[in-house]
């Protein structure tokens, strides 16, 4: 079949064609002043017991790379006279950063020439995990990301987990998802999203979307800021005390002193990487003097520590510090939080240690953080810090 649909306001334009016998569909999508390829899939209602409605999802690239469209909603009619699509479209813009969301009634039939077969891009398999949560926990993504390819994993929103698969480009991507309700029966998910900081290790992520339900005629939209959750990866734990310069403990409440370790230090004073996730055995203890200047009260935002560390001498541009904040895992909250930081990207928890551990991309006399305030769930009473170089 070939469905060509526009809205009153010409807002939205499909063209768009299928594999009645495996749903697969595939065209373009014009929003925004610009036309995306698209690929994606939809299911018939009625020819499978629990198919209620038609559903289809679609997502793919403009012309211009990082630029990405994801689309959910329903379709009118029966085959083959298909009568309009009722959609919600996001789309994400890698070059300006920014999420758009619509939503339009396709009805306005189109006389157009259908189009040629695509498929969606393929690529290596990915290697990079994102875990990150909304500050409600009501939406939670936890994928496998690739260097500007596959995304595969789970978005889950308000409480239902779609299976994900989809692409990124620079610091934008999109993803389709499907929740099986029934065999063969499948609400379907279309979002996108923009990446703050590494991709790598993303400080945030803005993910806009919308979920159409096969059971009847409901597409709601989401639109979410997910920040990192604390792993609890022994190997990536590891990796990251290997790779650092110093690791700072901060105790709990006013029990407990600051406690610190340095890297290994050569006969000119120039401070090497741990090396291991052993920091202690393969570094020295900061001595007291070093310790005491570490924590203070910050003169302009009360309530608020500055972590400040201790100076050090080392040839690289970049030397990633470990902060440790004492208390059991429960005390700390998914994600643990409030708000995006561009210096902390990697977030664990050590369970040998007892400590929520945040690592900070120190730079000589680069900038210190802004206020990082805990996430105030399960009743945290750690102060806010403000993690400083010096």
């Amino acid at each position: 079949m070939h469905w060509s649909f526009t809205d009153t306001n010409q807002n939205v334009t499909v063209n768009l064609a299928e594999h009645s016998s495996d749903g697969k569909v595939w065209g373009t999508v014009a929003f925004g002043g610009q036309t995306y390829s698209v690929n994606g899939l939809w299911e018939a209602s009625g020819a499978v017991a629990g198919r209620n409605t038609s559903v289809l999802h679609l997502a793919g690239q403009g012309s211009a790379p990082g630029e990405f469209i994801a689309i959910s909603g329903h379709i009118a009619g029966t085959a083959p006279s298909m009568t309009g699509i009722d959609l919600t479209v996001s789309a994400a813009s890698g070059s300006n950063g920014t999420l758009a969301q619509s939503s339009a009634n396709l009805t306005q039939p189109l006389v157009s020439d259908a189009p040629s077969e695509t498929s969606p891009p393929t690529g290596a398999q990915p290697g990079s995990a994102w875990l990150l949560s909304s500050l409600d926990g009501k939406a939670t993504m936890d994928v496998q990301a690739g260097s500007d390819g596959v995304i595969v994993g789970n978005l889950t929103v308000n409480g239902t987990q779609y299976s994900c698969n989809g692409w990124r480009n620079g610091s934008a991507f999109e993803v389709l998802g499907t929740h099986d309700v029934a065999p063969s029966v499948s609400d379907l998910l279309g979002a996108v999203g923009i990446v703050g900081g590494d991709w790598q290790w993303p400080d945030q992520v803005q993910v806009s979307g919308s979920a159409a339900s096969i059971s009847n005629d409901s597409n709601p939209s989401f639109s979410n800021t997910l920040l990192p959750m604390y792993r609890q990866d022994a190997g990536l734990l590891n990796a990251a005390y290997a790779e650092s310069y110093v690791v700072i403990q901060i105790p709990h409440g006013e029990d407990g002193q600051v406690q610190g370790w340095i890297g290994p230090t050569d006969a000119n004073g120039q401070v090497s990487p741990f090396g291991s996730a052993d920091y202690q055995a393969a570094g020295t203890a900061l001595s007291a003097a070093q310790l005491a200047e570490i924590m203070q009260p910050d003169p302009d935002h009360p309530g608020t520590n500055d972590i400040r560390i201790p100076p050090f001498e080392s040839a690289a541009g970049t030397r990633p510090v470990m902060v440790q904040f004492i208390g059991e895992v429960g005390h700390f909250p998914q994600p643990p939080l409030e708000e995006a930081h561009e210096h902390i990207g990697k977030l664990f928890y050590d369970d040998a240690a007892g400590a929520l551990v945040l690592q900070f991309a120190d730079q000589p006399a680069g900038a210190r953080t802004t206020v990082i305030n805990f996430n105030a769930g399960r009743g945290r009473n750690h102060n806010s810090v403000i993690i400083e170089p010096r």
